[in-house]
């Protein structure tokens, strides 16, 4: 508690909470007391921190929620924050540096450099092979944690590594045993103030150090310690993974019969006593704190309604340095656009004809068209009667995304809701998984913000800079979170080609990796606007000129949909 001193009464001006105290109380801000959106913030937070890391980090969830398609996925224990909400600036340093050192596991490969290291390594005893095992992913941990200290990430894989060898600290045998050993490796070569690899192992180095630590251990911290230079400053330099991969394993292999000869007599840790198969040790794991699936669910509608897709669309454009930052949107406006009611059933009428016809019949009803299968029913309830409805069902499941960039502020967006609500209306009887989304430009970000919601239709404010990439991306991205009977079509309406971003080439591809379809119609552009937009579409654009042509053309759109895809 802090007072201010000579005033009367002592004013308190703060109060210190234990556990307040930490690196991320200066940036995060978005909090709750709610169990489920705290969960959902703070996942949030997580997925923009890695998305600046680089590709493939994979997607971050609790533990207990949906997997994603991919296996790299980093799956979090919720028991490193439970018990207090919002989570305290402690716990979120923490979870950081551990979800920090799992992306830098993902991007350098870790996996594959420890693979060709057991087979650089040739044939190793059973017994020695979890001391093996330990000694690589003790590498890799310096490795990564290094490779964090490059930027202010450093400091929360520090917090991280601290609580976790404070934690192995307590389960450490009396020494000498590998464990500790190795620990006390990343713990000192991994510092991010004053290494100790380049230091002799003493009680100076390591304040804690006993006399017995110190004469046992120093031999081998000096042989470990030789390859650390290398690893830090050569490795990184390697211009692809696979290289850095190689040249890490070579590393790891060079010491490793001087490493086993110091340490091949010495227990690895308190698990090794118990011994099963090639030499794996037999451990035990608390099961992880599971979080409710009423939790589970909030947390997923939560993160739906406000998703950062920057990390997933920068993955799908290769790294294109043009891609901006995207996110679902949220402000939305009531539609005052009156419906054109002749646009609107010429538009059904043309659909129609290009949907497939089905019946759907009701029986047992008490009125209708005779049923003779169910006439034995007439003397107990009257209910003879059927009745047959032609039912027009499309191929596909059509998605609207509709450009409302600052280029079609005025008249242009007044024709442009005229249009997607016509069509709405039109699809939405032929298909009720018909969507409408809108994008468009605000401080420097892409927002994409879906206007068709529980039937009903909204508008957003056109402003800004167009992103047709990263937009036609996002939206394929969200489509795929759905399984789907038919397949998705998304119809792209806009007055231009793309000028912000990346380039809508990665979305064309994408598109037909993933075999979603992809058209465009052109609203009201001028001359320079459609050589541009038949530049970066092709043969996959139309262009209306009068409104009234727009159910023509838009059903030839649905036509070519059907030829090219």
């Amino acid at each position: 508690m802090e007072q201010e001193k000579g005033a009367p009464g002592a004013v308190i001006k703060s109060f210190y909470i234990p556990g307040e105290e930490g690196i991320s109380e200066y940036w995060r801000r978005h909090k709750s007391t709610v169990v489920s959106l705290e969960l959902a913030r703070l996942l949030a937070a997580l997925r923009k921190l890695t998305g600046y890391l680089g590709m493939n980090v994979g997607s971050i969830i609790w533990e207990g929620m949906k997997s994603p398609e991919e296996t790299s996925a980093i799956i979090l224990d919720p028991s490193l924050v439970r018990g207090k909400y919002p989570v305290p600036a402690s716990k979120t340093d923490y979870v950081v540096g551990v979800t920090v050192r799992e992306a830098y596991r993902r991007i350098e490969w870790s996996e594959k450099a420890e693979q060709l290291a057991w087979e650089k390594a040739g044939k190793i005893e059973a017994v020695q092979r979890y001391k093996f095992q330990q000694y690589l992913e003790m590498a890799e941990r310096i490795y990564l944690d290094t490779l964090a200290n490059r930027s202010v990430l450093g400091l929360y894989a520090e917090v991280a590594r601290r609580n976790d060898f404070n934690r192995a600290q307590k389960h450490f045998l009396p020494p000498p045993s590998v464990e500790e050993l190795l620990h006390l490796w990343w713990f000192l070569a991994a510092d991010r103030v004053s290494p100790g690899y380049q230091e002799e192992f003493s009680a100076k180095v390591y304040n804690q150090a006993t006399a017995e630590q110190v004469a046992l251990y120093r031999e081998p911290l000096r042989l470990l310690n030789t390859i650390i230079g290398r690893l830090l400053k050569e490795c990184p330099s390697r211009h692809s993974v696979l290289e850095r991969c190689h040249y890490r394993s070579d590393l790891y292999v060079e010491i490793w019969p001087s490493f086993l000869d110091i340490v091949k007599f010495w227990p690895a840790d308190r698990q090794s006593a118990l011994m099963e198969g090639e030499g794996e040790p037999y451990t035990y794991r608390e099961p992880a704190a599971r979080i409710s699936e009423a939790t589970l669910r909030a947390i997923e509608a939560a993160l739906a309604e406000s998703l950062d897709l920057t990390a997933e669309v920068r993955r799908v454009c290769e790294g294109d340095e043009g891609t901006v930052t995207i996110k679902t949107g949220k402000i939305i406006l009531p539609l005052e656009e009156k419906l054109d009611r002749q646009l609107y059933l010429h538009l059904k009428a043309s659909l129609r004809l290009r949907s497939r016809k089905r019946n759907v019949i009701s029986r047992g009803l008490k009125s209708g068209k005779i049923d003779p299968r169910r006439l034995y029913r007439a003397p107990v309830t009257g209910e003879v009667f059927l009745y047959k409805k032609a039912v027009y069902e499309m191929d596909y499941d059509i998605i609207l995304l509709v450009d409302a960039s600052g280029s079609m502020v005025g008249p242009k967006w007044k024709n442009a809701q005229r249009v997607f609500y016509a069509l709405y209306e039109a699809l939405k009887e032929l298909n009720r998984e018909t969507r409408v989304f809108a994008y468009n430009e605000a401080f420097d970000t892409c927002y994409l913000t879906e206007l068709s919601r529980k039937g009903m239709l909204y508008t957003v404010v056109p402003r800004g800079k167009t992103a047709s990439g990263e937009a036609i991306i996002a939206t394929a991205l969200m489509l795929k979170q759905r399984q789907r009977p038919r397949r998705p079509l998304i119809i792209h309406l806009t007055d231009g080609a793309s000028n912000w971003g990346s380039e809508v080439r990665h979305a064309i591809e994408y598109c037909r990796k993933e075999r979603l379809g992809l058209l465009t119609l052109g609203l009201g552009c001028s001359k320079e606007s459609r050589a541009e937009l038949k530049r970066e579409y092709g043969d996959q654009v139309r262009f209306i000129d009068d409104i009234k042509s727009l159910p023509r053309k838009f059903a030839e759109l649905i036509t070519q949909a059907g030829r090219l895809h």
